[in-house]
Order: C-alpha cells, then sequence, then structure tokens
C-alpha cells in the first residue's frame, strides 16, 4: 500500500502544465492564469491577511481622526503621508480583490463602501478633505473581519447581540463622523487645533441631534455645518425605524415565548414520549396524545428537523409540547431529549430531504438502536416503509413495528372485503371522540377467571369490549391472544386490550 500511495504521488508531481490544463479543458495561458487568482484569492482570505487588514483600518481611522484634530505643520503633513500610504496599500488589496473576484457583481455590492473610502486618495477629490472622513466607514469591515476570525465569539455575538450590534456600530461610526465632519467645517481657524475636549462636547451633541432630531447647543454658521447636521438628523432617523422595527419584532418574539411558556424543562420531563421525525401526520398524533391526558401530562418532545411552528396546532395545552429543531439520530440530541428517562418512543419515517426509502428505513433503525442503547426499558414503536427492515429493530429489542406499506395494504384490501370497515377502525384508533384502544393490568378479582368470564364482567360493569390478552412467555417476550377461547384462562400479570368508550369510567383506572 505505501508503494502505491509513493507512485500516485511521484505521478502527480511529473505531470505538466500542458496536461493538468489539458485535463481541466483550459489552455496553458488560462490555465496558470486560473491557478495564480485561485492561489490570490487563497491568500488574501487567509486568518493572517485578514487580521492585518483589520489592523490597518484601525491604525487608518485613529491617523483620519487625527488629521482633523491637529493644526497644518509639519506632524499634520506627515500623518498624512503615513495614511496616505495605508489607503494605497487598501487600493493594491481592493484591486486584487477585484481582479480575481469570479463575480464582480458580488464584489462591489461587498466592498462599495471600501471603494467609495479610497476615493479621496486620488488628486482630483483632494479639495474635499471632509471625504476622507469616509474612511471611518472601514470599521465596519474591520469589525467584520476580527469576529470572522475570532471563532466561538462571532457565533456568541450574533446569537446575543445580532442585529441590534449592528446598528449600535452603525449608529457610532455616523455619529463620530458627523462630529468630526462639523468641526472642519465649523473650525474659525484651520490653523489651530481642535480640543480632546472639544471633540467629546460635539460627539455628545452629535448622537443627541441623531436622537432627538434638534440642533443641541449652537446653530451651525457654515453652509458645510449645516449640511452635516441635516444629514445626521436625516440618519438618525433611518436608523431609529430600523431600530423600531427590530425591538418591536424581538419583544414580539419575547413576549410570544412567554405565552408558550412551558410548566417543566426539557430536562425535568420523566416519563415522558419523545417522537422522532416529522411528517403530516404527526400534527394528528399530537392532537391525539392530548385526548389522552394521562399521557400528554406527562411531557411530549418532538425532536425533527423542520420549519413548520408546532404551537400553531390547535393544542389547549401547549405547555407540555417540546420540540428540538434537530438530528434525532445524533446521541447527544436524543441525551437531551431526555431519552434516558423517557417512557416511549416512536421513531417515524422522516421524509428528510426528499430521501429515498431505503434511507429512511435505515435513519429510523439507527434512531431506534440508539433510544434502546440509552434506555434499555423504554417502550419504542418505529414506522417502517418496508417490512424487510423490521429484523435489525427486533434484534435491538424494539417492541414494536410498524410497516406503513403492510398496515394500508391490509386496510385496503379489508375495505374491499368488508365494506366500511376503515370506518371501524378510524373509530377506534381516534382518541378524541367514539371509542378507542385502552391496555390495562388484569385486575386481582379476575385472576384464574376464564376469558369468557372477563369479558361478560367489563361489557356488564364498564360497558367496555374485551379483545385480547398481553402474556409474558417463557422466553421473556409479551405475546398478544387476539380473541383467544372462551375458556382460556388469565393468570397474574397479564395485561388486557379493550375496546372502551370516550367517556367511559374506566378511563381513570
Amino acid at each position: 500500500m505505501p508503494n502505491i500511495k509513493r507512485q500516485k504521488s511521484e505521478a502527480k508531481k511529473i505531470l505538466t502544465l500542458e496536461e493538468k490544463a489539458r485535463r481541466l479543458r483550459m489552455t496553458k495561458g488560462r490555465y496558470i492564469s486560473y491557478r495564480a487568482a485561485d492561489n490570490v484569492q487563497r491568500w488574501l482570505e487567509s486568518t493572517s491577511v485578514n487580521i492585518i487588514i483589520a489592523l490597518l483600518i484601525l491604525i487608518s481611522v485613529f491617523l483620519i481622526i487625527l488629521e482633523f484634530l491637529l493644526p497644518k505643520g509639519p506632524r499634520l503633513t506627515s500623518i498624512e503621508e503615513l495614511n496616505d500610504i495605508l489607503t494605497w496599500f487598501f487600493c493594491v488589496e481592493l484591486t486584487l480583490r477585484g481582479l480575481v473576484a469570479r463575480n464582480k457583481k458580488i464584489f462591489f455590492s461587498n466592498y462599495w463602501i471600501d471603494i467609495i473610502a479610497v476615493i479621496p486618495l486620488f488628486r482630483f477629490f483632494r479639495t474635499l478633505r471632509v471625504l476622507r472622513l469616509l474612511r471611518i466607514l472601514r470599521l465596519a469591515r474591520a469589525a467584520t473581519l476580527l469576529l470572522k476570525e475570532s471563532g466561538w465569539l462571532s457565533s456568541r455575538l450574533e446569537k446575543h447581540f445580532g442585529s441590534f450590534g449592528f446598528l449600535a456600530l452603525t449608529a457610532a461610526l455616523l455619529i463620530v463622523c458627523s462630529a468630526v465632519a462639523y468641526l472642519n467645517f465649523e473650525r474659525v481657524n484651520p490653523d489651530t487645533a481642535i480640543p480632546i475636549s472639544t471633540l467629546g462636547n460635539q460627539v455628545w451633541n452629535s448622537s443627541l441631534l441623531f436622537i432627538s432630531g434638534e440642533v443641541v447647543g449652537e446653530i451651525p454658521r457654515t453652509k458645510g455645518g449645516k449640511i452635516v447636521t441635516l444629514l445626521t438628523t436625516l440618519a438618525g432617523l433611518v436608523v431609529f425605524a430600523i431600530m423600531v422595527g427590530t425591538i418591536s419584532a424581538a419583544m414580539t418574539n419575547y413576549f410570544k415565548s412567554k405565552m408558550e411558556a412551558h410548566d417543566l424543562q426539557l430536562k425535568d420531563l420523566e416519563q415522558h414520549i419523545i417522537i422522532c421525525g416529522y411528517d403530516s401526520k404527526v400534527d394528528i398524533i399530537l392532537q391525539e396524545l392530548e385526548a389522552a391526558p394521562d399521557v400528554w401530562r406527562r411531557g411530549v418532545v418532538l425532536v425533527a428537523e423542520t420549519e413548520k411552528n408546532l404551537f400553531e396546532l390547535p393544542l389547549k395545552n401547549k405547555k407540555r409540547l417540546f420540540h428540538l429543531n434537530e438530528d434525532f439520530t445524533k446521541i447527544e440530541i436524543l441525551e437531551k431529549a431526555g431519552a434516558a428517562k423517557a417512557r416511549t418512543a416512536l421513531v417515524l419515517a422522516d421524509p428528510g430531504n426528499n430521501l429515498g426509502d431505503q434511507d429512511r428505513d435505515a435513519r429510523t433503525v439507527l434512531a431506534a438502536l440508539t433510544i434502546e442503547k440509552l434506555n434499555p426499558s423504554i417502550f419504542t414503536c418505529a414506522e417502517l416503509i418496508s417490512a424487510d427492515n423490521a429484523s435489525h429493530l427486533k434484534l435491538a429489542g424494539v417492541e414494536e413495528i410498524v410497516s406503513r406499506n403492510n398496515l394500508s395494504a391490509g386496510l385496503f384490501a379489508s375495505s374491499a372485503v368488508n365494506e366500511g370497515i376503515s370506518g371501524i377502525v378510524s373509530d377506534i384508533l381516534s382518541h378524541k371522540e367514539g371509542n378507542y384502544f385502552r391496555k390495562m393490568d388484569l385486575p386481582k378479582d379476575l385472576i384464574g377467571k376464564t376469558f369468557y368470564e372477563a369479558t361478560s364482567y367489563f361489557k356488564k360493569e364498564l360497558d367496555s369490549l374485551l379483545i385480547a390478552v398481553e402474556r409474558v412467555e417463557e422466553n421473556g417476550l409479551p405475546d398478544q391472544h387476539v380473541n383467544p377461547s372462551r375458556d382460556y384462562q388469565l393468570n397474574e400479570g397479564d395485561r388486557l386490550t379493550l375496546i372502551i368508550k370516550r367517556n367511559s369510567s374506566i378511563c381513570d383506572l
């Protein structure tokens, strides 16, 4: 094996440029250009380059503010020259990004602020000194680059601050630009320096103007100062409108979550039901489970990747429903759902992202095996598309297997032979009205009695119909005896399956 790997690596090394270009269906010149652009793009996207660019942007912004605070003289000239050198660096960087960008439209949409920020470098625009303030807007890009390379910090800031952080940064940049531009226009003597205290006061005045839309302090004297005041007011109105919408949406979600608050935390659930997977029948399953108060009271956890808001379902008590929008085949997600303490697990044939029947069954088997491993005493009911995969589940100890094809085929066949049978089955399977199945332990008074005697007792005393007896056999597995003979003797430990009426007193047993 090592010799084969060595031969492959040597074969790759001896490929000529012509051969590599031919394999990609390119000319030699185009291949060289393609590889060069790819290398430049990877270099520009590297962590070290991103951090260097972010730090240079911070230095450039600091120098810009100094330019407007210092009077004319050698120090100001030196700072302007140093800032011009940094701006030329950004020009080269943006040029490289533009040349290697595969989609020029996306490039301009991502870097239009940076392109505008370097325009004052050219001699034609130098007369408009205030345009140099546009470079302050690059602080947004510096923050983006630093967050991008911060890993876990970026995800946490995005989770907890999100759009609020972006709006706050935008407002801060606009206020600083407004304060510096205003002082630049309103400065009486350009040869004198602007004190830091004056800058601080103007930042405060610009902040109040940005928020309230009213001028605080002296009315601007120059046309430039008046234009800056007007633009600051308009910017404040726009940002304020966006912020109101954002806060309204956040408050709506907050109060909605409070309205849907649960009585228990997910980690506090015990003896609850876990449903893995989602399709249209889950809505019916949840409504049926709610119709069984003793079951719903223990809580239901749905583990499925779905965009549907389950809390919009017509459920009366939604506080017992939990939804984990995660992959139910992962062991850590099932542990989070409390599989180790659950009483019942329903594993559905989740369609996923247009999965085939075999893939759906494979996910069902994997989830059922994991659940049984986490909690061997749990009762697991798994749905399969094909009954051929049932052997894997039986070996894992899955108690009940529902084959969609067999069940629907049997119902269709029964309807053909016995007209109207589907209505009877639907009535029995529904918990909301009519009759439905109920399992219970054998009452002590019926131990040793026959099936006929027990049937007569339940019909006479509780108006219920006994149809099956579940008995644990010698191999330790339960066996269902449906409609046994009238002389079938009932033993201690048997469980009975009955058909009861919706409001029967047996519901409380």
